[in-house]
């Protein structure tokens, strides 16, 4: 699946269907663990998508992940 997010700089990034599974819940405000239980996938699972998915975007810090999850948020909101 492909995403083009604002701060990736114009470039399409490739997410697999469980990364965008949990950015969208996690853009909701749902913490590891809530995610981890709605997805049936385990908490380190869930870390390791965040992870990958901020790697991909090249965001450091859970901050900076934050700012990008109200943005996708809001772009996905309909």
């Amino acid at each position: 699946m492909e995403l083009n997010p604002s701060n990736a700089g114009g470039r399409e990034i490739e997410f697999t269907r469980q990364e965008i599974k949990v950015l969208k819940l996690a853009a909701e405000v749902h913490l590891n663990k809530e995610i981890a239980n709605n997805l049936k996938i385990a908490e380190t699972t869930v870390k390791r998508h965040r992870q990958n998915c901020m790697s991909k975007l090249g965001i450091k810090g859970k901050q900076a992940m934050n700012r990008f999850l109200m943005k996708f948020n809001a772009q996905n909101a309909i």
